[in-house]
């Protein structure tokens, strides 16, 4: 059974597409109204030339190596015409034929989006990861940058003042005890 058919816009020439294991059957156009009586002639694919004076070519099953181009001329005493058919063959069960292969694109294209999304959100979450642990470094090295005196808490220059009634040379050698 012929899956599809198209023309160039030139009636002389067609593409059919059978599936493989299917009959097939082409015939040469133009060829049964044709006056005096016509002689037909076959060539598959500028190899073989058949000499026929059938109209028509038929297999009970199409295989994959009977696709190319079939030419078939036809004369008379009044002249001749020739006629192409490119035949192409397709396993219906394969993923790329027909609408499958649509189908195919599209789960393609929707693998690579999802894929892009996750590799986003992954990012993303990545550098806010960055940004806290920086945050947190930050915050730990000023909680160490802070002073352990503060003149703000009645030292000077870092040292208790004498009015703790501890002089200051007696805090100097407490602290070079240490």
């Amino acid at each position: 059974a012929v899956v599809s058919t198209q023309s160039t816009g030139d009636r002389r020439s067609q593409e059919k597409i059978f599936n493989v294991q299917e009959p097939a059957h082409i015939a040469c156009p133009g060829a049964n109204s044709a006056h005096p009586k016509t002689t037909t002639e076959w060539t598959y694919t500028n190899t073989s030339t058949m000499r026929s004076t059938a109209l028509s070519l038929y297999t009970d099953s199409l295989a994959e190596g009977d696709a190319g181009t079939y030419t078939c001329v036809v004369s008379n005493s009044q002249g001749n015409c020739t006629y192409t058919i490119n035949i192409r063959a397709q396993d219906p069960q394969s993923v790329t034929s027909g609408s499958n292969r649509l189908l195919l694109i599209l789960m393609v294209a929707l693998a690579f989006a999802v894929f892009v999304i996750i590799g986003f959100i992954v990012v993303m979450q990545m550098r806010k990861r960055t940004k806290k642990k920086k945050r947190q470094s930050t915050e730990a090295l000023e909680r160490l940058n802070q002073p352990v005196f503060s003149m703000s808490n009645g030292y000077e220059d870092g040292l208790p003042s004498t009015s703790n009634n501890m002089p200051h040379n007696q805090l100097y050698s407490t602290l070079s005890k240490f």
